[in-house]
């Protein structure tokens, strides 16, 4: 029997797709604590974005929700099933549930308040 060209890409393409259609692809990857989060994300972020996201007021966060929050619940699993992120995020603020929204917001102002910090320098701002 002999397989064609044709017939080992169509394969290699259906093994490709199901791989990255998985809910968990990527699972070995994601964040498992909010810090853990807060930091990777403060990580990729530029020098240009962190000085937008540091000018806001934390009451201007949600902003961010649909734009920074969807790369967020896309990345670190929250809709594909990274339990263990959503549950130690929902458990910083009482009465949040371990849903994805609310866990990317929980994340937005973690890191927000990371710059916050950083912003205030060593000294406290002196």
């Amino acid at each position: 029997m002999r397989i064609g060209w044709r017939s080992i890409i169509i394969i290699i393409a259906a093994l490709v797709s199901a791989a990255c259609d998985s809910p968990t692809a990527g699972a070995e990857q994601w964040p498992v604590t909010c810090d853990e989060a807060a930091g990777r994300a403060l990580a990729k972020m530029s020098p240009e974005f962190k000085q937008r996201v540091r000018a806001l007021t934390k009451d201007q966060l949600i902003i961010l929700h649909d734009t920074w929050g969807t790369g967020i619940r896309n990345e670190f699993g929250l809709w594909r099933g990274n339990g263990p992120l959503l549950a130690s995020c929902a458990a910083e603020a009482e009465g949040t549930a371990p849903e994805p929204d609310p866990v990317a917001m929980i994340i937005i102002t973690r890191t927000w308040a990371l710059l916050q910090r950083d912003k205030e320098g060593p000294h406290g701002g002196h």
